[in-house]
């Protein structure tokens, strides 16, 4: 297993210093969410991504991820063609940078529309994407994510299962599931039950820590200080010999108040290296 950080965690750098940050720590990757502040999208240079892609290449670290902001939950029409060319554009730039996943979300939709609606139409997307994802050797790696609105509160059925089912009904080596283990937290699932519904898809981790507050919400806190098992969660990991990445997401970018960068980042490197 490989560390490596979002740059959601540092959200006023520029992508120079993420990478001498992860040099400098010993991260093995970083994972591309903002760029010099700025969120990804298909509008990135592919020049910028070659030179930041050099600059990694001189420090001996990867990138194991470009995130879009990308939800496939649409039925036909505009704005599914619209995320489908915002997805077969990163895929490209994600080669550039060298990045293995495009990250992208099942998504937000609405409550009264069934389950196996919505997987119909992220299948029919996906279906679109990843002939594309294929010639550019990059895999699409579908987030475990709740939305407001939707999830295992409104329709029954929790992301992790819907990732499953997608990626079960379209079998490809080109597709997987990314687990951001707070989300199914969030969303009141069992681990075990979390687990058994990515495990067989499981291309890389989103991980981080939580606490869960008196009133049932939850908050970020640094690795080790919160609810969240990530012994058990380690565990089931080797049991499977798993060898992608684990991903630190602090959310700084959304969440001002959490810790700088400079106090978050050391800390999970020395919190995993110690699991």
């Amino acid at each position: 297993m490989r560390l490596a950080f979002s740059t959601l965690a540092c959200p006023a750098w520029k992508w120079e210093q993420a990478v001498e940050c992860a040099r400098s720590l010993g991260y093995e990757g970083i994972e591309w969410r903002l760029i010099d502040g700025a969120t990804a999208s298909a509008a990135l240079p592919p020049a910028t991504c070659r030179q930041i892609r050099a600059a990694m290449t001189e420090a001996k670290i990867e990138s194991c991820a470009l995130d879009s902001g990308i939800q496939l939950a649409l039925p036909p029409g505009d704005e599914r063609r619209a995320v489908i060319a915002e997805a077969t554009g990163m895929l490209p730039l994600a080669k550039e940078l060298g990045a293995d996943l495009l990250r992208v979300f099942i998504g937000k939709y609405p409550a009264e529309v069934p389950g196996d609606r919505a997987v119909g139409w992220v299948v029919e997307g996906l279906s679109e994407i990843l002939p594309a994802a294929e010639k550019h050797g990059v895999r699409v790696a579908l987030e475990v994510h709740s939305f407001e609105g939707r999830g295992k509160n409104v329709n029954g059925e929790s992301d992790s299962f819907l990732c499953r089912k997608v990626a079960t009904a379209i079998a490809s080596r080109w597709l997987g599931i990314l687990w951001d283990v707070g989300n199914p937290y969030d969303e009141g699932e069992p681990l075990a039950e979390t687990w058994a519904n990515v495990k067989d898809h499981l291309l890389s981790l989103h991980m981080k820590d939580m606490k869960r507050l008196p009133d049932g919400t939850w908050k970020y806190v640094l690795n080790g200080e919160g609810d969240i098992d990530l012994a058990g969660i380690m565990t089931m990991l080797r049991s499977v010999r798993f060898d992608g990445w684990l991903s630190y997401e602090w959310e700084k970018k959304w969440h001002p108040e959490l810790a700088e960068p400079e106090v978050a980042l050391p800390h999970y490197v020395r919190a995993m290296r110690s699991m």
